[in-house]
């Protein structure tokens, strides 16, 4: 009986012992299995590192653009609001000069105008005094016609 007995308890720990085979199998797999995932994700972190090492390259050189189109600009408006403070300057003096210029023009035409009312009425008195002369050479003609 105990024969039977160590015999049972042999096949049962052979049994187990082939259960415990194919789990140690089955972890050992597993663990390779891990390992392998384990890889693949470091390979994976590997490529998104690298990404974000390209992206941030690409990044810092778009604001160094930005930056340089910023300076660019404003500089440009710097020199623009000088430029256009130098015209406006020039301008003003040029406006204050043809002021003047319309100013001595219109004395100019006041003057003229003045004149020419004394050259018209002059002219009136001229005009008059021939007709009157004329009249007096009719008359003396007249005269002299009569005699």
């Amino acid at each position: 009986f105990s024969l039977t007995l160590h015999q049972r308890e042999n096949e049962t720990l052979k049994d187990q012992c082939a259960m415990l085979g194919e789990m140690v199998t089955k972890l050992e797999t597993r663990n390779s299995s891990n390992e392998d995932v384990i890889e693949f994700l470091k390979s994976q972190l590997v490529k998104q590192l690298a990404q974000k090492g390209m992206v941030e390259d690409e990044l810092s050189m778009e604001v160094a653009h930005r930056d340089e189109t910023i300076s660019s600009l404003e500089k440009s408006s710097a020199l623009t609001r000088e430029q256009s403070t130098r015209k406006i300057r020039t301008l003003e003096a040029c406006n204050s000069c043809l002021e003047d210029k319309v100013e001595q023009l219109k004395a100019a035409n006041g003057s003229l105008e003045a004149r020419c009312i004394l050259i018209e009425e002059e002219k009136n008195a001229i005009e008059e005094e021939l007709k009157t002369e004329m009249e007096l050479f009719r008359i003396a003609n007249t005269l002299h016609d009569i005699i």
